[in-house]
């Protein structure tokens, strides 16, 4: 507990510069308030404190600071026996115009009351603004606070280590929640509320560790590497509904150990269309030798991971998701491999590029940014086309992993060969099946077709012409 003069406790006082995390006595912190009967400032902002032996001055007002600078410098009009702007001035010290005199060591200092710590794999792990909604109440699902997020990812920790142990991660934050409105930034857009964070952030805890990754452009970024569950309980903090991890490993972030099938369904399609498309894609892994995983998306595909020896590029896992849906493509209706929206018509998408370099995929144990809080969450085979994907998510998961554990535990246990699928793609080459278009934001591929809406292609343009 702090003491403050002049009445009133606040349970911690934190925030950024050299005394983070000290602990503050009371002789070593003042409030002032305006000479009046002592204030009960328990849950109060404290906006301003300076270090130094007793010297030290706090400011404290009711309402939370706001980040804009122009802003901090004006004292709070709601102090009782504060009038006029000479009246605050002459009570705070400030000159004449302009904001408060700060001193040297000063800081920001965020909300005294609102926090808690929950216990991660053997870490204390602080949650500021536990009861702060995320996911809004729907009409078949209750609200979804902050901490519950935090305390979701705990009861699956051990499942969703597994799928992110030592791979660089992708943060998807959505500091204001999941709500209506909110504007999601995209790659052609990087501004928005809610955002994908790919370089860690400064200031994360000591035992948060990072992966350096390279970009198709050949810029790098040392992305989080999760190893311990507390590194998640502190990106959940963090505002993170979803974790996007590469399909490498730490050691060898140029050789991937997963292959992943992504089966999306089109405009006119729905999950029974994705899970049945499964099946016959459970079939032609066993017939390649390799053993699938799958996974609901949290929405309205299915995934299938296939862990895989690192030997292969990126280009090398991408050609053999190509070959894997084209061979789809010749044992089912229903799928297609087309690229552009405009062949796709009414079918299940096998998205081959979320096998390129820089693309993910939500992890195993995610949870999405939808309503009701939907969570992509690993199947076994058989009870793939029973289950209804919106009936996993957060408040349902922790009772399913308790009582079944991850059952993609074995997912480790067998690295599967891609020559079997290369092969079919060199065959598919030779008869006339090459390079598939990448994604827009990629640089021109060599053998990679024209990158243009096949409606709006002029041939004569093109013709004869095979890398461009």
């Amino acid at each position: 507990m702090v003491a403050l003069l002049g009445g009133g406790v606040v349970s911690e006082v934190y925030g950024g510069g050299g005394n983070s995390g000290a602990t503050w006595t009371n002789d070593f912190v003042e409030l002032y308030n305006a000479g009046t009967a002592p204030v009960d400032v328990t849950g109060w902002t404290v906006q301003y404190a300076s270090a130094g032996s007793t010297a030290a001055r706090v400011r404290v007002t009711t309402f939370p600071p706001c980040p804009c600078a122009r802003h901090r410098r004006h004292v709070p009009r709601d102090y009782p026996h504060m009038k006029g702007q000479a009246a605050r001035r002459r009570q705070f010290g400030q000159a004449a115009r302009g904001g408060p005199r700060r001193p040297a060591a000063s800081r920001l200092v965020g909300m005294a009351s609102s926090a808690t710590e929950v216990e991660a794999g053997g870490r204390t792990v602080r949650v500021s603004s536990p009861d702060r909604v995320v996911f809004p109440a729907t009409e078949t699902s209750p609200a979804v606070t902050k901490l519950q997020v935090v305390e979701y990812y705990l009861a699956v920790g051990p499942g969703i280590l597994r799928a992110l142990m030592h791979r660089p991660t992708t943060l998807e934050r959505w500091p204001k929640g999941v709500y209506d409105g909110v504007v999601r930034a995209t790659r052609e857009d990087p501004h928005g509320d809610a955002f994908y964070q790919k370089r860690a952030p400064k200031g994360a805890p000591s035992y948060v560790e990072t992966a350096r990754i390279m970009f198709p452009s050949g810029r790098h970024a040392d992305e989080i590497c999760p190893t311990e569950e507390a590194v998640i309980a502190w990106a959940a903090q963090m505002n993170t509904i979803t974790f996007h991890p590469w399909p490498v490993r730490r050691d060898d972030p140029d050789h991937p150990d997963e292959l992943r099938l992504d089966l999306d369904p089109q405009p006119g399609t729905a999950f029974a269309d994705a899970a049945r498309i499964a099946g016959v894609a459970r079939e032609l892994l066993e017939d390649l030798g390799m053993v699938g995983f799958p996974k609901t998306s949290g929405n309205r595909g299915v995934h299938i991971y296939v862990r895989i020896a690192p030997r292969w590029t990126f280009t090398d896992v991408r050609h053999a998701a190509i070959a894997f849906g084209r061979e789809l493509e010749r044992r089912t209706d229903g799928v297609t491999t087309a690229w552009w929206k405009e062949e796709r018509g009414r079918s299940v998408f096998v998205d081959y590029n979320q096998n390129a370099r820089d693309r993910t995929i939500a992890s195993a144990y995610s949870l999405r940014p939808l309503p009701g809080a939907p969570v992509s969450t690993p199947v076994t085979w058989d009870e793939l086309p029973e289950v209804d994907p919106k009936q996993l998510n957060l408040h349902t998961l922790p009772a399913r992993f308790a009582e079944r554990g991850d059952v993609h535990a074995a997912i480790d246990d067998r690295h599967c060969s891609l020559e079997p699928l290369l092969d079919i793609y060199r065959r598919d080459e030779e008869a006339g099946l090459g390079e598939m278009p990448y994604p827009p934001d990629y640089p021109k591929m060599p053998g990679e077709p024209p990158r243009v809406q096949p409606s709006k292609i002029n041939l004569a343009n093109w013709e004869n012409v095979t890398d461009r």
